[in-house]
């Protein structure tokens, strides 16, 4: 069985930094389902894959001028 690296997941109060945002809004994030997130005896945790896959589709282009 593969181990699991603890880098591999943030837990609410770290995305909040990453993203530079309150811990409210990530748990909001959260709660509407914008990023999936997992829940291990009670200490939720969202997994990097998904941070970057949310981030990438949300990613906004500047157009060429």
């Amino acid at each position: 069985m593969s181990e699991v690296s603890e880098d591999a997941f943030y837990t609410v109060n770290s995305l909040a930094k990453r993203l530079s945002v309150t811990t409210k809004t990530v748990k909001n994030m959260i709660r509407d389902r914008e990023i999936p997130s997992y829940k291990f005896r009670g200490i939720r945790r969202i997994d990097k894959a998904d941070v970057d896959s949310y981030l990438a589709e949300h990613r906004e282009e500047r157009n060429a001028a």
